[in-house]
């Protein structure tokens, strides 16, 4: 598995390194193809024969010291832009030992800050700031250090909030950038017997990495309530054992080279070569066998793959990982959180087309979005969002709503007073609550006092609101084309002079003004997202692009502010005057913020946040094109089956019949690896998922020896939970690293007697807590519970209530997690552990749902909060659990399924039998047995996967986390760009 898997609020990935050799300054890509950097993609901005010094790397810019001309240099590999600044007045920069750091400020300025040692009498250490945003440095700072502080250790600093920290022979070294100011914390004599390199602390903070032989300790600063500040051990690692360094030369030498703090990896050099290590999750990456590397700087950026034919770019569908496997990239959108660019519809001779833009296997095949209107009929494309594409079907005088996914078609009679055929008009269409949409129409009536007129529909109402007028200019009648944009509930269409704005919570119409000088003749305007949120302005004059953002000052008062200007023939590698002479927007996927540029060499998609682009086609008569942004299941070419379930739905679907998409193409949340389950010879684990991203079949063997008996209690948050009733002791058992945490069960507790569950969750500070839940028998029938925290390694006291006789009649499946409580479904009750109170419940079902027919089993309900599942036959009911505002709580039935129509399963044999037999609360999936095998549903989607025929699986226990696939060669990891979500 691989790409966006381990970034946290999209960390920039880690594209490689740059590192010092005897012939200059070189870069070393670390991830692979599809995202890999070309070895000589970013060539050192020093030219041959002069002399530069590297010094940090860090946002994506790399600070050089060009000694040769006295001037610090920064430079942004990625769009080769330089900023050359003289060393400052009192820093002697050739007899002074000094160290600097980069990093991006406000506004798109940056900072330098260059560390020095003065040595004579006093050692001090001194500190200068530079600012782009003013262009000079600061004054001078200085701080007493100790004498051998000005051994200098050569590692860059470390960036932890405002400050910025270096670690020198016997002190850290704080340079504060808000405050400017400079100050020494002390490091105990006993830690510099290791070698200590500076890293971000795991939870935040100042962090240690002390290194000894092939142990490393991860310390962190902690500040006491009295303000006293000490080093905490936190986590061991045994690097030896983790790298797989099996022989006496491998495991004699280790050494930090380099740390990138945004994704938290360190560079390691060994004698089997260099490895990136992701210190919070232990993933790591062999990297080449070369090893004369004695400091490196990692580049955290994003980049624009190169194609492999044509010269051109193909990087916008995938962002890169920040340690790139090779057992697999991720291909596409993987991992976003909005629906992918699919492609889009245009206009053409013969009619409205669709041309796909993403790559296999995620690409949609060219003649799958077949136009709804018929040959010989006429079609205007008017908007597409939300997955739905407006057409006005002018020779029926009818309007057209269509989910090219589904095949759905919804048609309204154009509305009366709104004349189509005269009036120059636009549309948009989007998704409202409740599977509705509406349709706003956008005209301008041109006689006399011009006018915009909106009218508005609710498929909801099934029918049109009110007309609702405007005056506007008289140029503003000539309307420029381009599609409507919405920024949070008003769409904005821009006119030949001002924007019009249709509110469409209010159900009005406002003009908006734009300056004068922006409608210049050499311009094009296009409205768009601003970054940050907000309305925004694309200005294109030539090759250089213009985004604007409308601000509102504290007194109502707006004006168009201009936020950054980006070289567009430059970026796109736009290299000959014909190729420059001629570039216009033709799109705008406003979910993804990626506008379609038409060139004289063809249709380019560029991610205005990124800079991220795509060459699509050298076809380039396209005018106006709608990107389809929605999530599609890419169809198998063999056997027609289902394989979507890896991935989670388009949250706009509007049928469940679709239901085949690859891999982790839209998810937020951990992935199904796969299932446990019991069998006669003990604990197995089934995996789910396909190849690159599947799990080898014997990759998690049971810690469970032959022999001895056990049962399996639960699974969450990657950590599994077994009985191991030969010890009587309760085993925590993280499967991605093996780690095994064994409890004496709970005294007054009978295992042996009392028919019992459990559960295990992820607590905080690498902490976990382990849930028993009982049922005493005798007299009076009791639930009992007990919870076990390794933090305190202790067991609370026995929690008791009184159930129903029939509720110890345990039902076998596992608990729900629905928020800080813990669910479990008895025979005619819900048992509820709520973890902060440390209280137990009972909560009651309704007698009918438990009627014989029917099956039962706790799940998340659709919106949050508490939901159940009742199975009878091929029916499945989704309930949920209603309180109002009286707290009178009730089960109100949501969505019913019709199992064997979505399964497919057509004889009677493999209809008569449907049982679930577990459920993936992160994900919403639920496992049903058949007699055709046994399928994973998606329960918001209905996405579907069928995984075995062989369906002996009493009760199934879903790994939800995320795995670093093994290689295939060699025996080693290679999964550092995947981390486990647990």
């Amino acid at each position: 598995m691989a790409a966006l898997e381990h970034r946290r609020g999209r960390n920039p990935p880690v594209l490689g390194y740059f590192r010092e050799a005897i012939d200059g300054i070189h870069f070393q890509p670390t991830m692979d193809a599809p995202n890999r950097v070309p070895q000589g993609r970013f060539p050192s901005p020093i030219g041959d024969g002069d002399r530069g010094t590297l010094l940090g790397c860090r946002h994506g810019l790399v600070l050089i010291f060009h000694s040769s001309r006295d001037q610090v240099l920064v430079w942004d590999p990625v769009t080769g832009v330089q900023h050359r600044v003289a060393t400052p007045p009192g820093f002697d920069v050739h007899q002074t030992p000094f160290d600097g750091a980069v990093l991006r400020a406000a506004g798109d300025h940056l900072q330098v800050v260059l560390v020095g040692y003065k040595q004579k009498r006093n050692p001090r250490a001194v500190v200068c700031i530079y600012s782009s945003e003013t262009g000079v440095w600061s004054n001078l700072l200085s701080t007493p250090v100790p004498r051998d502080a000005v051994r200098y250790q050569a590692m860059p600093a470390v960036l932890v909030e405002d400050s910025l920290y270096w670690l020198c022979s016997s002190v850290i070294l704080k340079v504060d950038l808000r405050g400017q100011d400079l100050a020494v914390i002390q490091v105990p004599v006993d830690m510099f017997a290791e070698e200590k390199y500076l890293m971000r602390a795991e939870g935040g903070g100042l962090g240690l990495f002390s290194l000894s032989g092939y142990t490393a300790r991860l310390w962190k600063m902690n500040a006491n309530a009295d303000g006293v500040s000490s080093w905490v051990l936190g986590r061991t690692v045994e690097l030896g054992r983790l790298l797989s360094l099996d022989s006496k030369g491998e495991t004699s030498y280790i050494q930090m080279i380099g740390y990138a703090e945004e994704n938290n990896v360190a560079f390691l050099r060994t004698v089997a070569g260099i490895v990136m290590v992701q210190l919070e999750t232990l993933q790591f990456k062999k990297l080449p066998e070369n090893n004369n590397c004695v400091v490196c700087y990692p580049l955290e950026s994003v980049y624009a793959a190169e194609t492999s034919t044509g010269g051109g770019h193909d990087a916008l569908d995938s962002t890169a990982s920040p340690m790139s496997a090779q057992a697999g990239e991720m291909t596409a959108l993987e991992y976003r959180h909005n629906p992918p660019v699919l492609g889009f519809f245009h206009e053409t001779l013969d009619g409205i087309n669709f041309q796909p833009t993403m790559e296999a296997p995620n690409r949609v095949p060219h003649g799958r979005f077949s136009s709804p209107i018929s040959d010989g009929d006429s079609g205007t494309l008017l908007g597409c969002r939300h997955g739905l594409v407006l057409i006005f079907h002018s020779s029926r005088d009818q309007i057209l709503v269509w989910d090219p996914i589904t095949g759905d078609q919804h048609r309204a009679a154009a509305p009366p007073r709104f004349d189509v055929h005269q009036t120059p008009f636009d549309g948009a269409v989007l998704r409202a609550a409740g599977d509705h949409f509406k349709v706003v129409l956008v005209g301008y009536k041109q006689k006399k006092n011009p006018r915009a007129i909106v009218c508005l529909y609710s498929s909801e109402t099934g029918v049109w609101s009110n007309l609702i007028e405007t005056h506007v200019p008289r140029d503003a009648a000539g309307y420029q084309g381009m599609p409507a944009v919405l920024v949070g509930d008003s769409l904005y269409w821009l006119c030949s002079s001002v924007i019009l704005k249709v509110d469409l919570c209010r159900q009005s119409l406002a003009v908006i003004q734009v300056p004068a000088d922006m409608f210049a003749e050499d311009k094009y305007l296009m409205v768009m997202r601003a970054e940050g949120g907000g309305l925004g302005l694309l200005s294109l004059s030539e090759c250089t692009a213009q985004l604007w953002k409308r601000n509102t000052d504290g007194n109502g008062v707006s004006s168009w502010v201009l936020g950054r200007t980006i070289e567009l023939g430059r970026l796109l590698s736009l290299d000959s005057k014909r190729e420059t002479r001629s570039i216009h927007m033709i799109g705008y996927g406003e979910e993804n913020n990626v506008a379609f540029f038409r060139t004289v060499a063809g249709i380019f998609m560029v991610q205005l946040e990124t800079l991220q682009f795509k060459k699509l086609l050298e076809n380039n008569n396209s005018v106006v094109c709608y990107p389809l942004e929605t999530v599609y299941a890419a169809e198998r070419s063999i056997g027609g089956g289902h394989d979507a379930l890896d991935s989670a739905a388009s949250p706009m679907s509007m049928s469940a019949s679709v239901g085949k998409m690859t891999a982790l193409e839209h998810r937020c949340n951990p992935p199904i690896l796969g299932y446990f389950r019991e069998a006669i010879d003990g604990i197995h684990f089934h995996p789910t998922m396909e190849g690159p991203n599947h799990v080898p079949h014997g990759r998690f063997s049971s810690p469970i020896g032959d022999g001895d008996n056990s049962t399996l209690l639960g699974c969450w948050h990657g950590l599994v939970l077994i009985f191991h009733s030969s010890r009587d002791q309760i085993l925590v058992w993280d499967t991605v690293t093996g780690e095994q945490h064994y409890i004496a069960t709970p005294l007054g507790f009978d295992v042996h007697q009392t028919p019992f569950d459990g559960a295990v969750l992820r607590a905080a500070a690498e902490h976990f807590q382990v849930v028993l839940v009982g049922y005493k028998q005798n007299g009076n029938p009791q639930a009992i519970v007990r919870i076990y925290s390794s933090e305190t390694r202790l067991w609370s006291n026995l929690i008791e209530t009184p159930v129903p006789r029939d509720a110890v009649e345990y039902q076998g499946m596992p608990a729900v997690l629905v928020e800080d409580s813990l669910y479990w479904l008895s025979s005619s009750v819900i048992l509820k552990v709520d973890l902060c109170r440390q209280s137990l419940n009972v909560i009651q079902v309704r007698v009918d749902m438990f009627a014989k027919d029917n099956y039962l089993m706790a799940m998340r309900a659709e919106g949050g909060g508490l939901g159940l599942l009742s199975l009878s036959e091929c029916t499945a009911q989704l309930w949920k659990r209603n309180t109002d505002a009286d707290g009178v709580s009730s089960w109100v039935l949501g969505r019913t399924i019709e199992l064997d129509r979505l399964l497919t399963l057509d004889s009677k044999k493999e209809t008569r039998y449907i049982q679930m037999i577990g459920y993936a609360e992160e994900n919403n999936v639920a496992f049903l047995r058949t007699a055709a095998g046994i399928f994973m549903v998606q329960l918001h989607s209905l996405q579907f996967k069928k995984l075995l025929e062989n369906n002996n699986s009493v009760t199934c226990y879903p790994l939800e986390s995320v795995y670093a696939a093994e290689t295939s060669i060699g025996g080693g990891h290679d999964g550092a760009d995947q981390h486990m979500l647990m």
